[in-house]
């Protein structure tokens, strides 16, 4: 009998462990959720300070000056998810360094539900919902020398090119601005 009782014990500490660990890494940790006018309230218990080893505590995707840095495992997961047709999604905490003793640090809460994608930025004033049907991740030469680079985008075009979308984040030609399909910026890589 004792031997059944710590069997049973045993096995509850494990599936409790198991459980646990899932969860840390369970990217339905943040909510799509909205107040009565429509606006994401995923936002609004923002910490004050947040640090990078807090980002990695919390289970979010953490990337630094545009470097994945932490739990990239959570992103293959969000693609995997969202390819397959589940509800899904994931907060990307960005961090980017001014000086050697300032950092700014950005969330990005990345969903997708009922097969449309949904993005909102703590820095931006909009926090209402703007559906998309794609992520993009694409891929060309950027930058001074040229080298590979990839860009994720969400939009409803799924023939937007790399060139089209780098060439617009830097033009100052409004024309052609105007002539590329909306998008939304979701990450450098």
């Amino acid at each position: 009998m004792r031997k059944i009782i710590v069997s049973f014990f045993t096995i509850i500490c494990i599936v409790g462990l198991l459980i646990s660990c899932a969860e840390k890494y369970d990217n339905q940790s943040i909510k799509f959720s909205f107040d009565d006018n429509g606006k994401y309230t995923g936002f609004s218990n923002l910490p004050t300070k947040y640090t990078v080893e807090d980002a990695k505590k919390d289970g979010c995707f953490v990337k630094q000056d545009s470097k994945d840095i932490a739990n990239k495992e959570l992103w293959n997961s969000f693609i995997e998810d969202a390819s397959k047709g589940k509800n899904t999604g994931i907060r990307i905490v960005k961090f980017y360094t001014e000086t050697e003793d300032d950092t700014i640090v950005y969330f990005n809460d990345l969903f997708f539900d009922d097969d449309y994608y949904y993005l909102f930025d703590s820095s931006s004033e909009n926090q209402k919902k703007q559906p998309y049907q794609y992520l993009l991740m694409l891929e060309g030469k950027f930058g001074n020398p040229l080298r590979d680079s990839r860009v994720v985008v969400l939009t409803n075009d799924n023939t937007l090119k790399f060139n089209d979308v780098m060439k617009s984040l830097v033009s100052s030609n409004m024309e052609y601005i105007k002539s590329v399909s909306p998008y939304r910026l979701v990450m450098f890589e």
